[in-house]
């Protein structure tokens, strides 16, 4: 037996009842759907009730931990059972997709589903999306449904994810009655791109016939997926066939699809023609680069010029990593300082490539295409050291952002010492740390768990006039309330309640966000104490919800 079972309710029947399955007991919590005629009725979606006992069987072993999780979400204060945290460890993809079929109040196991995604370690995959797709359609929750259906597509990492998502959802999209669910326009898009991740251009035209089969009318994005897609395979004849359907839908092309149709003459070997953006040129200019032709280089920057276009960072980046990758370091590094001279500041990758190539006998050794990031995991602190130093030789002198970088690259590798170093050696020259500094190490002392070196930065932030991230209290008042550092927490709190940040944006975020989403109630209602104590104002709405979440005294 499937489908609904439907059950009259008054208004004094209890909100949980007992059914007896095959000789079992099983406890069915209610929820309710009131109509305008004050009635009210329950819908009880229904998995194959033979296989409740199976699954809600607490001394089957498969089962474990289903029947503990299927008491706490019958729950209406289910976020916050202490129970709840014990059993995520133990949660994966296949108890997830079991959840979905059992009695529950759809909107609390879609409220789970994000709870749990959230959880470290915790991935979905697209069978959990699968199986929570098809309760929300039978439900009748189409607009969760959608956003379901999105990140189900965006989920899959391998080719096989891909297929499996787009066979599941083209099967939706023909089915009848209760089971369809036709697909959007938008769907179709996200589809098209995953598809043109794994060059699978053959189902990228299947799809693009369902678009109009459907009777749905392409946009842009469609048509620029199509075109980026055949030009990366070296398609132009193909490409330059979508290019003509935007014309015939009255469609303009915008940047990405003339990109795409200059990859595709690169790849094609033609580089003749076409009137060029940034964008653009640097397609040639990186074409140029991977022939070695620098003549032909220098003389499309100086066409740059001429044209007025501002070579922007990915072109100068791009410039860097061709001369550096020819040998030509010092080439590469006039390219670098051009950039502080032209106003256009490098960013995180600039960096990396020069580090890569200046240092590329230490950090590359035999590999000549070893990825960028690898620098900061191999870069030494007097590597660091001697960048800066050359730095000043070729006439550009590090500022606070030539530090940024370099810090930002040890705290991404857990490098905090060496990001210390850095912060020490820019004392000595004068320069102070900026806001973006400071909560990079505050994030790194975070993830190597060193929260009370965190707290003791974010509160020098404080001393030297930064404003730290509601994102870094965040942080650390919910690992404080993890460890039960209660006093930590209260004390980064009462910080907190020091800068200038809007209430109702801390309570979101810390309050709401942060602890009520880890299920750290108790902390929570403490540090709504401590607001109203200080008469920190909230508006209602926030108000309100908090302590709609927070037990009744």
């Amino acid at each position: 037996m499937s489908g609904f079972l439907l059950v009259a309710l008054s208004r004094t029947m209890r909100r949980s009842a007992t059914v007896t399955i095959s000789g079992q007991s099983i406890v069915l919590r209610f929820y309710y759907q009131s109509t305008q005629s004050r009635s009210f009725s329950l819908w009880l979606r229904t998995c194959s009730f033979a296989s409740l006992p199976e699954i809600l069987n607490p001394e089957a072993e498969s089962s474990y931990p289903l029947p503990q999780l299927f008491s706490v979400l019958s729950s209406r204060g289910w976020r916050k059972d202490p129970l709840l945290k014990k059993l995520a460890p133990a949660l994966t993809p296949l108890h997830v997709s079991k959840l979905c079929s059992l009695p529950l109040d759809p909107k609390v196991v879609l409220d789970f589903f994000h709870w749990i995604a959230g959880r470290p370690g915790f991935r979905h995959d697209p069978h959990t999306h699968l199986s929570l797709l098809n309760l929300l359609i039978t439900a009748k929750f189409f607009s969760f449904a959608e956003k379901i259906r999105i990140s189900m597509i965006k989920c899959c990492t391998s080719e096989g994810e891909v297929l499996f998502v787009l066979e599941e959802l083209r099967r939706i999209n023909h089915g009848e009655g209760e089971n369809k669910f036709t697909l959007t326009l938008r769907s179709y898009n996200t589809i098209l791109m995953s598809l043109a991740r794994f060059m699978k251009i053959d189902l990228m035209k299947e799809v693009y016939g369902d678009i109009l089969e459907d009777k749905l009318k392409p946009n842009i994005y469609t048509f620029n997926t199509m075109i980026n897609a055949h030009c990366k395979g070296g398609d132009i004849v193909e490409a330059k066939r979508y290019m003509n359907y935007i014309l015939q839908h009255g469609l303009v092309p915008d940047t990405h699809t003339y990109t795409s149709l200059i990859l595709g003459y690169c790849r094609a070997s033609d580089l003749d023609g076409c009137k060029p953006d940034a964008q653009v040129y640097t397609s040639f200019i990186r074409a140029y680069c991977r022939e070695g032709k620098f003549a032909e280089v220098e003389n499309l920057m100086l066409k740059m010029k001429l044209d007025g276009v501002q070579p922007d960072v990915v072109t100068y980046v791009t410039l860097m990593d061709g001369y550096g990758s020819s040998g030509l370091k010092d080439l590469a590094f006039d390219v670098f300082k051009h950039m502080f001279l032209a106003g256009c500041k490098p960013d995180y990758h600039a960096y990396a490539v020069m580090l890569k190539h200046i240092f590329r006998e230490k950090i590359v050794k035999d590999t000549e295409s070893s990825a960028v990031f690898d620098v900061w995991k191999t870069l030494t602190i007097d590597n660091a050291f001697n960048f800066l130093e050359q730095m000043v030789s070729h006439g550009c002198s590090p500022c606070v952002d030539s530090f940024e970088a370099l810090i930002w690259g040890f705290c991404k590798e857990d490098r905090l010492e060496d990001a210390q170093n850095l912060v020490q050696h820019m004392s000595h020259l004068g320069i102070p740390p900026d806001e973006d500094i400071y909560t990079n190490l505050v994030n790194c002392c975070c993830k190597l768990g060193m929260y009370l070196d965190a707290l003791k930065l974010v509160e020098r932030m404080v001393e030297t006039g930064h404003l730290p991230r509601l994102e870094s209290y965040k942080l650390l008042i919910n690992a404080f309330s993890d460890q039960k550092q209660y006093d930590n927490a209260k004390n980064a709190f009462n910080g907190l309640l020091g800068c200038e940040y809007n209430y109702d944006e801390v309570a979101w975020v810390v309050l709401i966000d942060g602890l009520l989403r880890s299920g750290h109630v108790d902390m929570c209602s403490v540090l709504l104490d401590i607001m109203e104590g200080k008469g920190c104002q909230l508006s209602s709405q926030t108000y309100d919800l908090l302590i709609k979440e927070l037990p009744v005294e």
